[in-house]
């Protein structure tokens, strides 16, 4: 069973929590398709999908809250990526970025040694379901800002946390 809640009001952060362990973090209102709704949880997670509680969604919402008010640069909390093992080493790349730094694809694309592959790269990138937590909102274009999966507008708002 997975229980999702959103826990932050002026962003909209939705979060989805399976078991122990935070699964979903993403900011659904701000995009046309249904990415982040119910229906699409319950077919990405293939499992069950209801609004509900957890204890984890308190510790979420307390270091979230901290991270967006620039009092919190990482996170203690408990998360499973879903994902192929090419994503996950993405992702795990990802992980690596420091707080108000940014990489590019192509600079992920070499970390895994798989330098030709800088477009597989983006779609993992977006691909992540752990927005904040895995910060791909720190990975550019090598000449660009790049894309986000949530918008610009908040890919723009969590830098502007990290870098003032």
């Amino acid at each position: 069973m997975v229980y999702i809640k959103d826990i932050e009001e002026e962003l909209k952060i939705r979060l989805a929590v399976s078991g122990e362990e935070i699964v979903f973090v993403g900011f659904p209102a701000y995009i046309s398709d249904d990415r982040g709704s119910i229906e699409w949880l319950r077919r990405k997670l293939n499992d069950e999908v209801k609004i509900g509680d957890s204890p984890l969604f308190s510790l979420a919402q307390k270091e979230i809250g901290e991270y967006l008010r620039g009092e919190r640069e990482s996170f203690d909390l408990p998360v499973r990526h879903l994902g192929t093992s090419f994503q996950r080493a993405i992702w795990n790349e990802i992980d690596k970025i420091e707080y108000g730094g940014t990489v590019s694809y192509t600079d992920i694309a070499i970390a895994i040694g798989r330098e030709k592959s800088v477009r597989a790269v983006g779609n993992a990138v977006g691909a992540n379901m752990l927005s904040i937590l895995t910060p791909c909102h720190r990975v550019k274009g090598k000449n660009n800002p790049g894309g986000y999966a949530w918008g610009g507008d908040i890919k723009n708002i969590l830098l502007g946390i990290e870098m003032p």
